[in-house]
């Protein structure tokens, strides 16, 4: 019989769906905001931006960067560009 058990211990389907979310493409999640693929054209290789475009970006939506940074786990790089966009919610 094939085991279907997700890797995860998902509670619900809403769980889910962030996963399977999280896992697909940064370009697909971002294709339709303009915005967006401005700023992820600024990231490098790895996907991050530099210390200017990322305090831009904060100052841009009010935010407060040193909420963002506590906000990381330990594994979090608090220049990748997805990250942010998506603490910021995009």
């Amino acid at each position: 019989m094939l085991d279907t058990t997700l890797p995860f211990p998902y509670q619900s389907d809403q769980q889910l769906a962030d996963w399977q979310e999280s896992q697909s493409s940064d370009d697909d999640r971002f294709d339709d905001n303009g915005y967006c693929q401005s700023f992820l054209a600024h990231t490098d290789a790895e996907g991050n931006v530099s210390e200017s475009v990322l305090e831009q970006i904060f100052d841009e939506h009010g935010s407060d960067l040193a909420d963002f940074t506590e906000s990381l786990q330990h594994d979090q790089s608090m220049f990748n560009g997805v990250l942010i966009l998506n603490w910021l919610g995009y």
